[in-house]
Formats: C-alpha cells, structure tokens, sequence
C-alpha cells in the first residue's frame, strides 16, 4: 500500500486509510454488481488490511475471514496461502499488542 508522501494526494495517516477504504468499498461494489467472484474476494481481502492497517481489528478479521471462504471455495490456493498470511500478521500484531498492555500495566 502507498503511503503519502510528496507526490500523494492525503498526508500519511488515519484520513487517507479512510480515503483508500472508500475507494476499496466501491470497487468492492462495482465486483459484486458485476458478479466477479475473483474481484470480489480479491477487494474483501484487501478491506481487510486496510482495516488492519487502520487499528480496525474486528472488520479486518472479518474481511480476511470472508475472503478465505471465497479462495477457498474457488479453489485458489494462491490467493487463500496470501489471505491466511495476512489473517496471521493481524493475530500476531493483536497478540502483541496485548503484551505490550500487559508489560504496561505491570501485569
């Protein structure tokens, strides 16, 4: 995912995920008008992490958790090893974050 910077449009925090979120919803949209399962999976999937990337736990793991289903039902061992990759990174940066709270907390 680009980040903002010189040549970007929004500058590199929470509004421009919210930007890119918007533009991923409507693409979403336009797949799923259209019926393309690939596309449609493929943009879900890609929800996720922008959700992820958003501290939006529960939408990026029900994201990730939707287009799982979608690879796998299709068949697409590719596309379901990336998904379950990113569904990993999301658990561990969650499990770490509890950590981090626990030492935090002094529990």
């Amino acid at each position: 995912m680009r980040r903002g910077g010189q040549n970007s449009a929004c500058p590199p925090d929470y509004l421009c995920l919210r930007e890119g979120i918007a533009h991923l919803q409507a693409a979403l949209t336009i797949a799923e008008r259209e019926d393309d399962q690939h596309l449609i999976a493929t943009w879900v999937n890609n929800l996720g992490l922008a959700y992820a990337l958003a501290n939006r736990r529960e939408e990026a793991l029900q994201h990730f958790t939707r287009a799982l289903r979608m690879h796998s039902a299709a068949g697409d061992r590719r596309a379901e090893g990336l998904t379950l990759g990113n569904l990993a990174n999301l658990l561990v940066d969650h499990q770490d974050a509890i950590k981090a709270d626990d030492r935090d907390s002094g529990g």
